[in-house]
């Protein structure tokens, strides 16, 4: 695992690759940043039975809770230095300007929200049964 903390940098010029996620639209709407801590070991290869693997036993539980502890420690610094957020987001919104947020989807588009309506008429009488909602 590493030993070591990465220095913090400046946002790239150009951003190319990364990982997919449904964050993704996020970002370009809101500040948004990603917190990276120790969870595989060097070389695992990501979807694959040896990422998988790394997240099992104390390593990972070690791993887990550093992370839990630099989220926490970033949450709690924005939430106790008000002028830190807002140059965060005096920051977000200059360069949202340059490159402003279009969606893919038209306007006027509606969700089918009833594409899994057979599915949840079963599901549902079991999760109200269970009390979870």
């Amino acid at each position: 695992m590493p030993t070591k903390v990465d220095p913090l940098r400046a946002p790239s010029a150009e951003s190319v690759g990364g990982g997919s996620s449904d964050v993704g639209d996020v970002t370009l709407i809101a500040p948004t940043a990603t917190i990276l801590f120790p969870g595989r070991a060097p070389g695992a290869i990501a979807h694959h039975w040896s990422t998988v693997a790394c997240n099992y036993g104390s390593t990972a539980w070690k791993g887990l809770n550093a992370g839990a502890k630099a989220i926490a420690a970033s949450a709690i610094d924005l939430l106790t230095k008000p002028e830190e957020l807002k140059k965060l987001r005096t920051e977000f919104e200059e360069e949202s300007k340059k490159l402003p947020y279009k969606s893919f989807l038209p306007a006027d588009a509606k969700p089918p929200l009833d594409l899994n309506e057979e599915l949840m008429r079963k599901y549902r009488p079991l999760l109200e049964k269970a009390e979870i909602k």
